[in-house]
């Protein structure tokens, strides 16, 4: 490195701060070939980010099936020497990338661009090994200047004051890598700012205005440390050199500090240990480099001071770089050179104005409006509800929609996932918002419109269980380094072995965590989701999507008080040790409401079976989302026979998606049910999509939620017939919950707990072809519901039908329908399957699941009205639903029990002892109470009575499992009552 005296040096870099991913979607690859070198199919997402260097950074999404090692990304950059126009190339070959944890991309940074090299190629090619197979991807090309181009093409047209100011910008800095090739003759036949339009180039700033220099010494008393000179070297990042002569050679104690204010007013220091001191001169004479200074600060006043220990141990001195530009300005140096520090301080001050802006229109009231952030050029409102909560939040101010506004949205920014931040009131009244999905991207499918935030994200916490060191649920959780990939291998074992955790291990009759003395969990409540590699859960069976047939890690959730005590809305469900990941949210405890709004989906046509969101996710504890309604369009149109097939297109998961967080209320909202079969390619698939889906969430409640197109709500399709509608999934979806309720009128098609709930309760209200779907644990209540269903209550048989508890219901109606399928609670088991729940004793056989311990039912009506005859070809009544219904089979509480288990095999009378055969035995119902049951008849049965009312019928044929019911006690207190009525042609026929 050659030192230039008299506070001055070369400029040959660029420093900025600034990160934004302008994405520029590349083409994939080829498909594969029978070469020595297969083709690798990769979607490149190309940006820049400008931290403290100008990056290159490479999104990298692998679409070729396979497991893929030995990444990496061989980058060739154009290279042009000083004062030439001549060009080499340089090859980099890049091994370090990350991981996004959600989409599983590989990212690559190629850093260490100058100021000078905006205009130099790129290319880049992916590379990876499966097996031994070498794979290589298609080259592609970029730039610095193509993106800025693209940033400038995007916005040029805005009248958007921050758009404005991001465009000048990027001209500031094409403008600063001008005058960098200009200075040093490198590719000046193609300089970045020559293909700037007339229109883009008035978006340049300036001019600098007067220079001034805050240069000082201030003298230290006992100072062992002389300043030589100070400047600037521009390598790759702008840097700043303190040049100084030590009496005597420096102690390895010796260090060189700067600090400043930052745009907060708060002191930020930058550390050089002696080190990394480099020798200029003579043994004592050393320079200190200081790197990474954001491009906000070139103005401002920095300190610098060397230091032994905590001893000053020279003067203060007090720079900028301003200062150096205002040096070189003002003395006899090249015009080239005064051009690149003037710009250089333009581009500096244009990054300083984009950044510290925070919207120059004030509301007109004490809220905040959407029109308000319009830019009128831009057809898509996306950015307006983005920049019109942030200045909300900022001012703690209420939201609302203007009055009949229709808002358009299609473009969603992937590098914010999580949209629009929902932090204050907001109201969207009467407006009406049109998400067209036509023409996304899978990536923007990944995106929400609004993310309902939390005052603080959650944090997670993880150690890896090599360590053979383990986390609690401790106050002291906090201490230790939230969770990193990069970090997973040595998982903090050190600070592990120092802190003394409680809660490592804990029952699942634990009421209350053990706390040090004096300590507290922070807030009112917390969330806790905790997880362990050592044992596995919910197995699923039978399944066509079961990708997790062995089951996932054990985990729940639990709201913890600040005491310490188990909040009781989630009681434990297992014992724990070994815990290896926790995570903890914060409750907020005020109440947010968000109400209002009719929302409109234009479906997407991805060719995907991946989730899209695209919609609000609630991440917020204490929200109440009131009045929104949702509805679907561009389903029905893409029918290739108007009835059979489906449309193409990937499914949704939750137009309203609860995630993380506690006590969120969906009231008088309305829902629409979507398509379950759709086109993958040529493959027609089954899928599961939902409007509301909740995951690891605590006290949700579904108030007056309805489905659209029930026959009597004009706004809902003609063609849907809502919570009935076979050919629509379920409305409702959720994983790792705790207690779920759904009250006071909904009506919808499903109630769904997939991978389990604590405590389950519907009440007033009316459920669709699928009723309840559940698994879990505690109390299943069911209170004036009234059912359309095949089966009343369905256990899920994919996790075994668990429920470790008991299941209430009151004054309920189960209407039968046409097809009548003769079982209450449907519940189907292998017993050659391991569902993962906890084995226990009782009565000396071990079992590995277990039914509801006991069903209690107080006023049960059966509305038989749609039964009718089935007749032969010769007008014969024979065995149709009625027949069996009355006459043979009656009234079962479960259906066949055992699944995988052949019909024509007789369940040996020792079952529980047959471990070879049926190795995971299932703890069935102990008891059945039952009064007030009541049948409606159709008046052509009138006078037709019940048969039977059986826990499981054993006179039927081909039942094999009678045997396992045995020792129920099935209790029907009084007699059956009987009604006539016709039945109601809302609810037949049934759609198929």
């Amino acid at each position: 490195m050659n030192r230039v005296s008299s506070w001055q040096s070369k400029v040959v870099g660029l420093f900025l701060l600034f990160v934004m991913t302008f994405g520029v979607c590349l083409a994939p690859a080829s498909s594969l070939r029978a070469d020595p070198v297969q083709d690798l199919d990769v979607e490149f997402y190309a940006a820049c980010a400008f931290h403290n260097d100008l990056n290159m950074v490479y999104y990298c999404d692998i679409l070729t099936p396979g497991e893929f090692t030995d990444l990496r990304l061989h980058v060739e950059f154009q290279k042009y020497s000083d004062s030439s126009d001549a060009c080499t190339w340089e090859t980099r070959e890049i091994t370090n990338y990350t991981v996004d944890e959600e989409t599983g991309r590989y990212r690559f940074v190629f850093s260490g661009i100058a100021a000078a090299e905006m205009t130099n190629t790129a290319k880049f090619t992916l590379w990876a090994k499966s097996g031994s197979q070498e794979y290589k991807s298609e080259e592609k090309e970029f730039s610095i200047r193509r993106y800025a181009k693209a940033i400038l093409a995007s916005l040029a047209g805005s009248t958007d004051e921050k758009d404005k100011l991001l465009c000048s910008l990027m001209v500031d800095m094409l403008n600063y890598g001008t005058a960098a090739q200009l200075y040093f003759g490198r590719n000046t036949g193609d300089l970045a700012n020559s293909t700037l339009t007339d229109q883009e180039k008035a978006f340049a700033t300036g001019p600098v205005g007067e220079l001034t220099s805050c240069l000082d010494v201030a003298a230290q008393d006992g100072s062992t440390v002389s300043f030589d000179s100070v400047s600037l070297n521009f390598i790759n990042t702008v840097d700043l050199l303190a040049y100084v002569t030590f009496d005597s050679a420096p102690q390895s104690t010796v260090k060189a500090e700067l600090s400043y204010k930052d745009v907060d007013g708060k002191t930020r220091t930058m550390t050089v240990s002696k080190d990394k001191f480099e020798l200029w001169g003579k043994d004592n004479e050393c320079c200190a480099i200081f790197k990474d200074l954001s491009v906000l600060y070139f103005r401002s006043p920095l300190t610098i001071v060397f230091k032994d220990g905590d001893r000053t141990i020279s003067p203060k001195l007090t720079y900028s770089y301003e200062s150096y530009a205002q040096t070189i300005v003002a003395g006899n140096y090249e015009e080239t050179l005064k051009d690149l520090v003037k710009s250089m301080l333009l581009y500096g001050d244009s990054a300083y104005k984009y950044f510290s802006y925070t919207g120059s229109v004030e509301p007109e009231g004490d809220y905040v409006t959407y029109s308000m952030f319009k830019d009128p050029s831009d057809p898509d409102d996306y950015m307006s509800f983005v920049r019109a909560h942030e200045y909300a939040n900022e001012h703690g101010l209420p939201v609302k929609a203007d009055p009949g506004a229709v808002y358009y949205i299609s473009h969603m920014d992937t590098s914010n996932p999580r949209g629009a931040l929902i932090m204050t009131d907001t109201d969207w009244g009467d407006a009406q918002f049109v998400i067209d999905d036509s023409n996304i991207t899978l990536e923007e499918g990944e995106c929400f419109l609004f993310t309902v935030a939390p005052s603080a994200w959650g944090v997670n916490y993880y150690m890896s269980p090599s360590a053979d060191y383990f986390l609690g649920v401790d106050p002291r959780l906090s201490q230790y380094p939230e969770h990193s990939y990069a970090k997973s291998n040595n998982s903090f074992p050190e600070i592990a072995r120092q802190l003394d955790l409680y809660n490592r291990t804990f029952s699942s009759d634990t009421e209350a965590f053990q706390l040090h003395d004096n300590e507290y969990f922070e807030d009112e409540q917390t969330l806790f989701v905790i997880r362990t590699e050592t044992k596995r859960r919910w197995g699923r069976y039978g399944s066509s999507t079961a990708s997790d047939p062995e089951g996932k890690k054990q985990q729940e959730i639990i709201l913890v008080n600040r005491d310490g005590t188990i909040d009781e809305t989630t009681k434990l469900q297992w014992d724990w040790d070994k815990i290896d990941w926790i995570e903890k949210y914060k409750v907020d405890q005020d109440l947010l409401t968000v109400k209002g709004g009719s929302f409109t989906t234009i479906v997407n046509h991805l060719n995907s079976k991946s989730y899209v969101y695209r919609g609000i996710s609630v991440q917020r504890s204490n929200v109440l989302i009131e009045g929104v309604e949702h509805y679907l369009e561009g389903e029905e149109a893409c029918f290739t026979d108007g009835t059979k097939y489906p449309r193409v297109g990937a499914p949704y998961q939750g137009f309203i998606r609860v995630d993380h967080c506690a006590y969120v209320t969906v009231k008088d909202c309305v829902l629409m049910n979507h398509l379950r079969t759709y086109n993958y390619g040529n493959n027609v698939n089954t899928t599961a999509p939902y409007d509301y889906y909740a995951e690891y969430a605590a006290s949700i409640v579904l108030d007056h939620v309805t489905c659209a197109g029930d026959g009597d709500d004009p706004s809902g399709p003609a063609d849907s017939t809502g919570i009935m509608d076979k050919s629509r999934w379920g409305t409702t979806g959720t994983n790792f919950c705790k207690t779920i309720i759904v009250r006071n009128q909904s009506s919808i098609s499903r109630i769904d707990a997939h991978k389990g709930t604590y405590n389950l309760t519907v009440e007033n209200s009316e459920l669709g072809y699928q009723s309840v779907a559940a698994v879990g644990f505690g109390e299943m209540r069911l209170i004036n519901v009234t059912a359309h269903s095949d089966h009343f209550i369905t256990l899920r048989n994919d996790y075994g039908s668990a429920w470790y508890g008991n299941i209430y219901i009151e004054n309920c109606t189960w209407d039968i329908g046409t097809d009548y399928t003769v079982d209450m609670i449907n519940a189907l088991y292998n017993p050659a399957n391991r569902y993962g729940f906890e084995p226990f004793e009782e009565d000396g056989i071990t079992y590995y699941c277990s039914l509801p311990t006991k069903i209690e039912i107080h006023g049960f009506t059966i509305d038989a009205t749609h039964l009718v005859h089935t007749y032969d070809k010769d007008g014969n009544p024979y065995d149709g639903p009625a027949i069996v219904f009355y006459n043979q089979r009656g009234l079962n509480i479960f259906t066949s029990i055992f699944t995988n288990v052949p019909s024509d095999h007789d369940l040996p009378a020792d079952y529980l002892e047959d471990t070879e055969e049926f190795p995971y035995p299932l703890r069935v119902t102990k008891e059945v109470y039952i009064e007030g049951l009541k049948v409606i008849t159709n008046p052509e049965y009138a006078g037709w009575k019940l048969k039977n009312v059986s826990v499981r019928s054993a006179t039927y044929p081909q039942i094999h499992d009678e045997l396992v019911f045995a020792d129920t006690v099935l209790t029907l207190d009084g007699e059956i009552t009987y009604d006539s009525a016709e039945p109601d042609p809302k609810w037949a026929p049934r759609n198929e």
